[in-house]
């Protein structure tokens, strides 16, 4: 266990009223993301976007810095576990990148204000059910800009609360995240059905070259004899 806990709604500079409903977006189909070159998450590779989230992945890099250690802000102290203020200065880092719209940082934001178990990323942090509609509001924002893994866990989140909690409307835009979920899976299927299709095409092609060149060399040993 950790002798301190850092509450997500007290770090300096976090402000989760900046996400608060996820209603108010829809998801960006995200095979459109993979058909401009993108991984699924909502970033194109090597594309204007990528440019205009450098700033992001900067923050991005540094919480996890703190997290794995490998910075301090403790002059006489070797590196190690993260303290209080450190663990607090990587919440920071992380919001940022959130905030500039990184949809993996919108992930790991989201998984913090869940207050669901999260002992791979800042296991210090806590937080409560009562912030669950922040973390899906997270998640409706990084579905928007294209990541399957966000409409998947927010459609899992709505469809498990209790069925009272639910309107027609949530739920329509519940279907609206599977549609879009389920989109980028089919699409991801095609794509490692069409490379599993050019690397057998590739493998056929060298057989049968390899098949004419031994015939050739078959008929040169015919006519040496």
């Amino acid at each position: 266990g950790f002798t301190f806990k850092v509450h997500l709604d007290e770090v300096p500079g976090v402000r989760l009223a900046d996400w608060c409903d996820w209603r108010t977006r829809l998801p960006m189909e995200a095979a459109s993301s993979h058909a401009a070159g993108g991984d699924g998450t909502g970033r194109s590779r090597w594309n204007s976007s990528d440019l205009e989230l450098v700033e992001a992945e900067c923050h991005m890099e540094i919480a996890v810095m703190y997290n794995q250690g490998r910075i301090t802000l403790r002059a006489d102290e070797p590196r190690g576990d993260p303290d209080k203020k450190e663990v607090e200065a990587a919440v920071f880092h992380l919001a940022e990148a959130a905030r500039q719209d990184l949809p993996d940082a919108l992930l790991a934001l989201a998984r913090l204000a869940s207050g669901r178990e999260h002992t791979e990323f800042l296991p210090q942090v806590v937080s409560t059910t009562e912030h669950m509609e922040t973390s899906m509001a997270l998640l409706a924002h990084a579905a928007s800009l294209g990541s399957a893994v966000a409409m998947g866990a927010l459609a899992r989140l709505v469809l498990d609360a209790e069925p009272c909690s639910k309107v027609p409307s949530e739920l329509r835009c519940v279907a609206l995240h599977l549609e879009a979920f389920a989109a980028a899976e089919v699409h991801d299927t095609e794509v490692k059905l069409a490379k599993a299709r050019e690397k057998l095409a590739e493998v056929e092609q060298r057989a049968l070259e390899r098949e004419a060149s031994n015939e050739e060399e078959e008929e040169d040993e015919d006519e040496d004899e």
